[in-house]
């Protein structure tokens, strides 16, 4: 099974949008899945990254996933790609946009392993800024994590934010202890 990310909305101007929600934690974000793929490239997997061969693992994957985007594309007569994201934190829902710039899909390749080698960080994927794309060998599937400036990004739009309360409660109990003594009299 090849999954590249569904997309969600075909715009009027017709482009493709892929939307997506993750939580922002204190640093990072939680992942995002952009491609998943047990058996045309995922079979090999294990072997590339036995053999330590994370350039080929890299490349044979963003080869398949510029192919299902390319496909995407003509089938649906997209003009752009693009990820939509709903970013929330403890407090507050954020909006942010990334376009997919397919043609640039083939200068991603390895920006470094993990000391356990279970997993590569990605090169040329994303802005550093922005966040990082790692290829997980045993999940067999490209995740998107975003960084926290991306919320503090001038372009990101705030769309929910909870209202502070009125009230922390804390005088609550006071004034009940002394509605008791009161009646008790």
């Amino acid at each position: 099974m090849v999954r590249v990310t569904s997309l969600d909305v075909k715009t009027g101007a017709g482009d493709g949008v892929d939307v997506f929600c993750i939580i922002m934690n204190k640093v990072e974000s939680n992942e995002k899945s952009l491609i998943q793929n047990f058996k045309k490239t995922g079979k090999d997997l294990d072997i590339l990254f036995k053999e330590q061969k994370f350039e080929e693992a890299i490349k044979m994957f963003m080869v398949n996933y510029k192919e299902k985007l390319d496909e995407v594309i003509k089938a649906k007569e997209m003009r752009g790609l693009y990820y939509l994201g709903f970013v929330s934190t403890v407090d507050e829902v954020f909006l942010v946009n990334f376009k997919i710039n397919v043609d640039h899909i083939p200068n991603v390749g390895v920006k470094k392993a993990t000391k356990g080698g279970v997993s590569i960080f990605l090169k040329n994927f994303i802005r550093p800024e922005h966040g990082n794309v790692k290829l997980y060998k045993s999940k067999k599937r490209i995740e998107l994590r975003l960084s926290k400036a991306v919320v503090e990004h001038p372009h990101a739009v705030s769309i929910y934010k909870l209202a502070k309360p009125i009230s922390s409660g804390e005088g609550d109990a006071e004034a009940e202890d002394r509605e008791e003594v009161e009646e008790g009299v």
